[in-house]
């Protein structure tokens, strides 16, 4: 979804095919994207999609369908139980709910916390390809799973969260500001960087652009919208596509031309 900005969020000499790139001189700065155009990251991003469409819509869709499926079941658990009538504290009018037993709930948790590390696993899989084919050209099922830093991954993720947790209670702009400043954490982190060296990537290549990143967030803003308007469908496309996006802007405004640009 849209952006995918922030957790999975999302940069001189990138990772050559098959492993991880340094650091080049000049560090993760980027440089000014006078010449960067979202609607050329998004083309980018649908002809890449177009070419390797096995691979990206079959992990999306997997994606929706442990998303969707787990939280589904996890809702039935919680609609078990007897029914009993209270009062709705602010119409005071009665209802009828349902209230679960122990197992039902402690199994609905559970569901909740594997479809959580199921979607983080195969939303991981996805930016590996779209680094793949920004810099190769490919991708493919087979290697989606390969060259991922699962440590430095989960505990850039976590230290993300636990900051824009904190920016939210302090007046929820703040928050915002973060996550949008850490977008490229992911992507910094597929370049084989750790967690904390790419959190401060990010951070450096969002602010030396922050122009050009914030108008390619607001266009996923827009297509976010008409693909509710689709009854979600549209996300199907559109996180894929998205991804690529991101990459090819990660590597594009630092002055590394994606594969194909």
């Amino acid at each position: 979804m849209p952006p995918p900005p922030g957790g999975f969020g999302g940069p001189p000499q990138g990772p050559p095919p098959g492993g991880y790139g340094g650091q080049p001189p000049g560090g993760y700065g980027g440089r000014p994207g006078s010449d960067f155009s979202p609607l050329e990251a998004l083309s980018y991003g649908w002809k890449r999609f177009t070419e390797n469409l096995g691979p990206f819509l079959g992990m999306t869709v997997l994606l929706f369908v442990v998303g969707l499926g787990l939280s589904f079941i996890s809702d039935v658990l919680l609609q078990t139980g007897p029914t009993v009538t209270e009062t709705d504290p602010i119409t005071g009018m009665p209802s009828q709910v349902h209230q679960p037993g122990v197992g039902a709930i402690a199994a609905s948790v559970v569901l909740s916390i594997v479809s959580a590390i199921v979607q983080f696993v195969l939303a991981a899989a996805v930016i590996r390809a779209a680094v793949d084919v920004v810099d190769t050209g490919s991708a493919s099922i087979g290697t989606m799973f390969t060259r991922i830093p699962w440590l430095h991954l989960v505990l850039a993720a976590i230290l993300v969260a636990l900051m824009t947790f904190v920016g939210i209670i302090l007046c929820i702009i703040p928050g915002i500001i973060v996550a949008f400043l850490l977008s490229f954490t992911n992507f910094a982190v597929m370049d084989g960087n750790s967690a904390t060296d790419a959190i401060g990537a990010s951070f450096r290549f969002t602010k030396a652009n922050v122009g050009p990143v914030l108008l390619l967030f607001l266009v996923f803003l827009g297509l976010g919208i008409l693909s509710v308007c689709t009854l979600g469908l549209g996300f199907l496309v559109l996180v894929p596509v998205g991804y690529i996006a991101v990459a090819y802007t990660w590597r594009s405004l630092q002055g590394r031309r994606p594969v194909g640009a």
